[in-house]
């Protein structure tokens, strides 16, 4: 399999996104994870982003600027300076496994993070059993999850009742796969004995 070159950003492009996130140069150094000298030479047009930062960029532009504008926002009223953006570029959401998404959770199980922030469940997981297993993680971890289009915060009541549906949806899932499977069996064992 061979990967694509990351496109390049120019220094308007770089200048332009940021504006579009309606954010500070030293925000953009903050998401970017580089110093606010380097988003300024990467906006003078004195350097180019390297192959991580113009793929991070390429993400940013991809998602659009409301999406990282709602969770910028979100870190803003609630007092959270340090983070980092975890995003996995061409990378299904219905993968259990990917790159961004295994070195997030990684740093939850050594108690690195103590919040883990979403725009929506689908960008952490497509189904109930991986979301149910992060959630779980989360918990065990004692790291919050926000989901902010589900407005649901672990933290709360509410988040809490939320966590428990989801569990139960996925324990009867789990049941009603083994009892499709026993069923399966025993049609089967039927049909071979005529």
């Amino acid at each position: 399999m061979r990967l694509l070159a990351a496109p390049e950003f120019t220094s308007k492009k770089v200048k332009k996104l940021r504006e579009e996130l309606g954010v500070t140069q030293g925000e953009f150094a903050t998401i970017m994870n580089v110093k606010v000298a380097t988003v300024r030479s990467w906006e003078q047009g004195q350097r180019k982003p390297a192959d991580a930062s113009n793929r991070l960029l390429e993400i940013l532009e991809k998602q659009g600027p409301e999406t990282l504008r709602a969770l910028i926002i979100f870190c803003e009223q609630n007092k959270i300076t340090e983070y980092e953006i975890f995003a996995d570029e061409n990378q299904s959401g219905t993968k259990a496994s990917r790159p961004s998404l295994d070195r997030m959770m990684k740093a939850v199980e050594n108690g690195e993070i103590e919040t883990v922030v979403v725009f929506a469940f689908s960008r952490y997981a497509r189904s109930v059993s991986h979301m149910l297993k992060g959630l779980e993680v989360f918990r065990k971890c004692q790291t919050n999850f926000v989901s902010l289009t589900e407005k649901l915060d672990l933290n709360t009541s509410l988040g809490h009742v939320v966590f428990v549906i989801i569990s139960a949806i996925a324990h009867y899932a789990k049941l009603g796969i083994m009892r499709s499977k026993l069923h399966c069996r025993r049609h089967h064992a039927v049909n071979t004995r005529l």
